[in-house]
């Protein structure tokens, strides 16, 4: 059995129902060909209908669905992040805010502080890069 589409085998379909119609002149036979399945007249012909290009294109839709799906919960998972970030910025400004604005305090510490500071800062700066990611 030769192997084609099922578009082939429409086209070939069609193409006999004409010949019939147009070459021959038998309008009876052309309308048998007409009302006749492809499925019919592939099985009349010997032929084997398969669709190569109707599974390739199933599988690059799945794939597509895939992706999509992934991306979707990519972005939620983003979200939960930027919604994290923003709960931890309230809080360092809340605490911020609860410490003595003592200025006797601030100066025997410069010292450390501007170490400590240097560091947290590094340390902000990773966590917002993560984050961008």
């Amino acid at each position: 059995m030769k192997k084609r589409t099922l578009q082939q085998v429409q086209t070939a379909k069609q193409r006999a129902e004409r010949f019939t119609r147009g070459v021959l002149h038998d309008e009876q036979r052309g309308d048998e060909i007409a009302s006749e399945s492809v499925e019919d007249y592939a099985a009349r012909k010997h032929l084997t209908i398969e669709n190569p290009m109707e599974v390739r294109a199933m599988a690059i839709s799945r794939r597509e669905r895939e992706l999509e799906a992934a991306n979707a919960i990519q972005e939620q998972m983003i979200e939960q992040l930027e919604e994290e970030l923003e709960t931890l910025r309230g809080a360092v400004g809340e605490a911020a805010a609860l410490l003595p604005d003592d200025e006797d305090s601030d100066d025997q510490d410069d010292d450390q502080d501007t170490d400590d500071q240097d560091s947290d800062f590094e340390d902000s700066d990773a966590v917002e890069v993560a984050v961008a990611r």
